[in-house]
């Protein structure tokens, strides 16, 4: 009767582990739940078909308001983890927590049923050399957080992401807020109702600095009056 598989209430050694479920499954206990303050590091770790069987949860991993991590994913895969748009694979509720991403691939096999990748009000986000393809967005919120937050995505690619019914990379940032996009691939996002972006920014004008470099937009378009197929 366990959502979760595991339980982590201090900080563990947490490398070259398999998560594999039916694909069919719906009522598994997800992964991982967190609850301590601290660390966690996941390096070269796979999760395929895992998905949370509760609206309030991660596919794969979830930590709530309570606790605050700084979590490290290194050279981790996540399979078509997730079958609903309300989910998202990793979801990280508490603001002063951090999330880190370094060589992970997200993959859905069908759009349609993909999960969101990242859920979170986490104050600093930093993902570099990912690849994500057919997954359903990127959600941080901290629009009524004024601490500052921080945001950077490097060296990554994202192919036929998105859905009708939300913004790709959706943010919704406190103040002071510091965005760095550099060395991105954004390719095959296609609206074709709603009134909805690949990427979708809310600041407030409190963004204290901003910088884009070397970003690719290939093959992308939007359905909506306000804007075009980028943003």
């Amino acid at each position: 009767d366990f959502d979760y598989f595991i339980t982590l209430e201090q900080e563990v050694l947490f490398n070259d582990n398999l998560f594999q479920y039916d694909a069919q499954g719906t009522n598994k206990p997800a992964p991982i739940n967190i609850r301590y303050n601290g660390k966690l590091t996941l390096r070269n770790c796979t999760f395929n078909n895992s998905r949370s069987r509760t609206n309030s949860g991660g596919n794969v991993l979830y930590c709530n308001t309570e606790f605050s991590i700084e979590v490290y994913f290194i050279s981790c895969n996540f399979q078509n983890c997730g079958n609903s748009k309300d989910c998202a694979i990793i979801d990280i509720q508490n603001r002063n927590s951090k999330i880190n991403l370094y060589k992970c691939d997200f993959i859905f096999d069908n759009s349609d049923v993909s999960s969101m990748a990242i859920k979170s009000n986490c104050i600093a986000a930093n993902i570099d050399n990912c690849k994500f393809i057919k997954t359903c967005g990127i959600s941080i919120s901290r629009s009524t957080i004024s601490d500052a937050s921080q945001l950077s995505i490097t060296k990554c690619s994202f192919d036929y992401c998105g859905s009708e019914t939300m913004n790709f990379l959706d943010l919704s940032l406190g103040q002071p807020s510091s965005i760095v996009f550099e060395n991105i691939n954004i390719s095959n996002m296609i609206r074709n109702e709603g009134q909805k972006f690949t990427m979708y920014l809310k600041a407030d004008s409190n963004i204290q600095e901003m910088e884009l470099r070397n970003i690719s937009f290939t093959d992308n378009s939007c359905f909506s009056l306000f804007g075009g197929g980028v943003g």
